[in-house]
């Protein structure tokens, strides 16, 4: 069950040192701006803004407490190398919209290994099968009346 008070864990460290820089920094877009110029501190102001709203939707989609985690680290890590290549639209919709294509990935590899497990126990049974009726053939022919 998804509880408001969902935020991850490293977070909640975070939090109190940087409530009063945020206040310097007035827009998401000047984040942004000076993260794509390299700016570790507007970077932590964005994360700290944004990480639960964030976490909360990656929870949502993959169910998954320590998956959202990795998966919010991924988010905020594409933010820091692509923010020069932001366009201007909202900030809050560029972070869902890496958010959503990461947890999109995160389920489609959950799914291939969920494939790939059940292909290998059907190609096992499936061989199994094959040695069961090989032999019945092989002993039907023993024991065949000529």
């Amino acid at each position: 069950m998804l509880h408001s008070s969902i935020r991850p864990r490293a977070a909640v460290a975070a939090a109190p040192a940087l409530a009063a820089t945020a206040g310097e920094y007035s827009s998401d877009e000047m984040l942004v701006e000076r993260i794509a110029a390299g700016d570790k501190l507007a970077m932590q102001v964005l994360f700290a803004r944004h990480r639960t709203n964030v976490y909360r939707w990656l929870f949502r989609f993959v169910g998954n407490e320590t998956v959202a985690e990795d998966l919010l680290s991924d988010v905020f890590f594409d933010v820091w190398r692509q923010a020069g290549r932001f366009e201007g639209s909202a900030v809050t919709t560029w972070l869902l919209s890496i958010a959503r294509f990461k947890a999109l990935s995160a389920r489609r590899r959950r799914t291939d290994v969920e494939l790939d497990e059940t292909i290998e126990t059907t190609v096992a049974a499936s061989a199994d099968n094959a040695e069961v009726a090989l032999e019945k053939k092989h002993q039907g022919r023993c024991c065949a009346v000529p």
